[in-house]
């Protein structure tokens, strides 16, 4: 009961209505004004969720529109301040792409030998540390973006575990319908063993994206790491015009709608900001894209930097035409205390929400 905060797989799914969304907040706080996952009729969509625990250790959920049914699946919790240890410290990454099953130009580990698309039942194994790989082989657990494209069959999934020895768990952390690209973040340990992760198909065929975004300690670590504070969700960014009567404004609309076109790039301050301290390295926020108007379009997130720099080749958040998509991000902050949003393709509003920052 004294964990202070929880990472879940939040997913909905036998949804009713269009336009709905769920909100996940600390029990005993007020419902704050933020969602974490957007869906529409017929849907089953999972997000990641990592939120401060309230009241009795326990996390509250709230519906907007219609009906829908809720599986939380729990990853893993943060050990309280007092506890004195390396295990579990952040350590923010360059985004980089680690696996890429797709037939691509560029050769890498999960298509060195052609297309490598996964079949149904299929699992495929991917090293993410050690080696030449960013994460070091004493690292605990992997942060990452997983991404499912090129999707052929209705009800599939795809779940995430630390591989080796260990049983799949009976979890998932990605949903999706055919011809479709979806994204979620995960934290999955590490096999110490071989510093990889397996990745199972449920059904049909389906190509998978793994970008990694950084990782967390051992107790054998010789980097401390950063340790995470939540806070109560809070919107610090919305592009959309909502400056009416009653309706604070943000960074993001203080001159009407200001949708991302194409190919650009919105910095979007973190540190400082409302209930931010200065002292923030690296935030965790939800990351809504809405009112989009292209099919094959993507936020990539990174850490801002003086000067501007091109973003780098992974995505975040994934979305057709009409959509509102949702996706949780773990990124670090740059110099300036901010993050940079790249929009691909089209318009698209985005929406960012925090619910905690590691210092």
């Amino acid at each position: 009961l004294d964990a202070p905060a929880v990472v879940v797989n939040l997913t909905v799914t036998d949804t009713t209505s269009a336009g709905g969304f769920l909100g996940v907040w600390p029990a005993g706080s007020n419902m704050p004004n933020s969602s974490n996952i957007n869906f529409g009729p017929d849907d089953t969509v999972a997000n990641m969720v990592q939120v401060g625990l309230g009241t009795s250790g326990q996390i509250s959920l709230y519906n907007f529109n219609g009906s829908t049914d809720v599986i939380v699946d729990v990853e893993g919790f943060f050990a309280p301040s007092s506890v004195s240890t390396n295990a579990g410290g952040f350590v923010p990454l360059s985004p980089s792409r680690v696996c890429d099953t797709r037939s691509a130009s560029s050769s890498n580990q999960c298509n060195s030998n052609g297309n490598t698309t996964l079949s149904a039942g299929s699992v495929i194994t991917v090293q993410v540390a050690g080696g030449s790989y960013p994460i070091p082989a004493s690292a605990s657990a992997v942060v990452a973006n997983l991404t499912a494209t090129n999707t052929t069959s209705a009800g599939g999934f795809l779940t995430a575990w630390p591989g080796g020895t260990i049983q799949m768990p009976n979890t998932s952390n990605l949903n999706f319908g055919p011809g479709v690209s979806v994204a979620n973040r995960i934290i999955i340990p590490i096999d110490p063993a071989t510093g990889t992760i397996s990745i199972y198909n449920f059904n049909g065929n389906t190509d998978i994206v793994l970008d990694i975004n950084g990782y967390f300690t051992s107790g054998s670590s010789s980097t401390q790491g950063l340790g995470f504070n939540s806070i109560t969700p809070t919107r610090i960014c919305d592009t959309r015009q909502i400056d009416l009567v009653g309706t604070l404004a943000n960074q993001c609309d203080l001159n009407g709608a200001s949708s991302l076109g194409s190919s650009q790039t919105l910095t979007v301050k973190v540190a400082g900001i409302d209930s931010l301290p200065n002292v923030a390295q690296a935030v965790v926020a939800n990351i809504t894209a809405a009112d989009t108007t292209q099919n094959g379009g993507f936020f990539t997130v990174y850490p801002a930097v003086i000067p501007s720099a091109s973003p780098p080749t992974v995505s975040d958040l994934n979305w057709s035409q009409g959509e509102v998509v949702a996706n949780l991000v773990e990124d670090g902050l740059g110099a300036n205390g901010a993050i940079n949003v790249y929009n691909y393709i089209g318009n698209a509003d985005l929406i960012v929400d925090v619910t905690g920052y590691y210092s």
